[in-house]
């Protein structure tokens, strides 16, 4: 039977049924080693065991091997009665009922599995390593150059000065509270051109009190605003914060193309530095004289400091880390946008608030992406190897109050991230569009993407290569310690800053920023999963924007 059966299955499965007829059967020594060697069966030696219920035999083999079917119930008195004194020289082998536990081809392929999924384990954990060293060397480097980004001359003072109109739109969704008082900010910076503040509110706003956005807007306007304020109001009931603006453009078109215009977007919690609009002029002039072009794109940096004596100690931490990105990614990164020869385009976008762009250039480009108008908009300009100025004046923005807002909010950044993948489609089918430029643009989203989740998926694969066996232990110590140089001393520099830092970080809270600063990027894979969830939701449902916005 063994040598017409060369299939393990086959063989068992025949033998399987002998031993259903019979209580057992006898089998030579040879023969057993010739099963274990033809399929790869864990080979015997020259002891084996008799494990009984009173004792343990360890006794070496001799002739035959008796085979008990694993369903008998054969305890040591009924073995003794059917054997008498061979018992001592017998080994007992238990064999299921049926088919043979043991497949050599389904052993084959788990055993490749295992070795497939190592592999990507421990590839992942090199990708998120390399990513990590990356980040120490550029955005450390970065936060040194740009902490004390200003302008390095003006030229306001000059003759024959280009003054563009200027349009301030600021899409509100139930933000009445704070919307009044960033309009009067807004009113009392100084810009020697036309101003036109521009507020868009939506028919899709649901509030608790008597009043809505729509209400208290219109009340100002009619006690304490201007000409200057212009109310407009989004009949629709979906979309977003793009969609609003771009109901905007499109009512506008004629009055908006008549004038040499930009556009600035704010946000309804923003606070433009009181020279920001000086510096736009300055910036507009500068390039004017420079490149012989107005610029199509200036993007405000950001200060997140607004409510930093407010908030609690750990969205302090998140404050500190936030302007790392600002110094150390966002602003060397637009400077390397105007470096026109470049091949390979920087990975670089705008934010949504502080966001001047050219009205002419929207009109001919099909105007403002949706579903979000910031992060796609940069990434279209770095295609299309448009520069982005970064304005030496800031706006100081509020952080998130709450963890609970801080993972909602990185959630909904993390799927702005992965509309990258919309522009690259959209620019692949443009003729004019560089299919070079584009591809590369798709890479280094992709890796964006992934720098979302690079410290979470460096401690998990880190921790189950030390479980396999496959890393030592202090290969843990060696990864936290590199953390520690990316994040933690990139919070220290920034908080050493005290040109841009203008509140009073204690020393206490600056221990705690260094500890805990590593901590702050493991949280961000919580919002990465939370914004996979809503993203699935919103396709189930077919609303192209489901997640909700930090609360004001």
């Amino acid at each position: 039977l063994f040598n017409r059966c060369r299939d393990a299955e086959k063989f068992f499965l025949i033998l399987g049924s002998w031993m259903n007829r019979s209580k057992g059967l006898y089998m030579s020594v040879e023969l057993l080693k010739d099963m274990m060697k033809a399929y790869d069966m864990i080979e015997i030696t020259e002891r084996e065991y008799i494990i009984s219920s009173d004792y343990l035999y360890n006794e070496p083999i001799q002739n035959n091997i008796y085979i008990v079917h694993s369903k008998s119930i054969l305890t040591d008195v009924k073995i003794r009665e059917q054997l008498g004194d061979t018992i001592m020289p017998t080994t007992l082998v238990t064999l299921p009922k049926g088919k043979s536990n043991i497949k050599r081809k389904r052993k084959g392929k788990e055993k490749k599995m295992r070795q497939i999924c190592i592999v990507v384990l421990e590839l992942l954990l090199i990708l998120a390593l390399l990513q990590i060293i990356r980040d120490m060397i550029i955005i450390n480097v970065g936060i040194v150059k740009y902490g004390n980004y200003h302008k390095v001359e003006t030229i306001l003072q000059q003759k024959n000065i280009y003054i563009p109109d200027l349009c301030v739109m600021i899409a509100a969704l139930n933000e009445y509270k704070e919307l009044i008082d960033t309009i009067k900010w807004i009113k009392t910076i100084p810009y020697p051109g036309k101003l036109e503040i521009y507020i868009v509110t939506s028919n899709k706003e649901k509030c608790d009190v008597k009043k809505t956005t729509m209400d208290f807007i219109d009340e100002y306007i009619t006690n304490e605003g201007g000409e200057e304020i212009i109310h407009i109001h989004c009949p629709e009931k979906d979309g977003n914060k793009a969609s609003q603006l771009n109901y905007v453009l499109k009512r506008e078109k004629s009055r908006l193309l008549k004038s040499r215009s930009y556009i600035a977007i704010y946000d309804a919690d923003s606070r433009p530095e009181k020279e920001t609009f000086s510096e736009f002029i300055e910036m507009v002039n500068r390039v004017k004289i420079e490149t012989g072009k107005l610029p199509v794109v200036i993007q405000q940096p950001s200060l997140f400091l607004k409510n930093y004596n407010k908030i609690p100690w750990t969205m302090k931490i998140e404050a500190v880390c936030m302007m790392r990105r600002v110094f150390g990614i966002e602003i060397p990164n637009m400077v390397k946008t105007q470096n026109r020869n470049r091949k390979i385009p920087v990975y670089s976008y705008c934010v949504g608030h502080g966001m001047f762009v050219k009205t002419s250039f929207l009109y001919e480009n099909g105007l403002l992406p949706e579903p979000h108008e910031d992060v796609p908009f940069g990434q279209k300009m770095c295609i299309k190897n448009i520069p982005i100025y970064p304005l030496p004046a800031f706006d100081n923005c509020e952080v998130a109050k709450s963890l609970k807002e801080l993972i909602r909010q990185s959630g909904r950044w993390f799927l702005n991230s992965l509309l990258v993948w919309k522009i690259v489609k959209q620019e692949l089918e443009h003729p004019m569009s560089s299919k070079f430029r584009t591809i590369c643009m798709a890479i280094k989203g992709l890796n964006d993407t992934f720098t979302w989740a690079h410290y979470a998926i460096s401690l998990f694969n880190t921790c189950l290569l030390i479980i396999l066996n496959r890393l030592p232990l202090y290969f843990l110590g060696i990864l936290i310690s590199l953390w520690y140089l990316d994040v933690g001393i990139g919070s220290i520099i920034v908080m050493c800053n005290k040109v841009k830092t203008q509140v009073n970080i204690t020393y206490r809270m600056q221990v705690l920023n260094f500890l805990l600063s590593p901590m702050r990027e493991l949280l961000r894979f919580i919002g990465v999963i939370k914004g996979i969830i809503y993203m699935i939701r919103g396709t189930k449902s077919g609303i192209v924007n489901v997640m909700p916005k930090a609360e004001r």
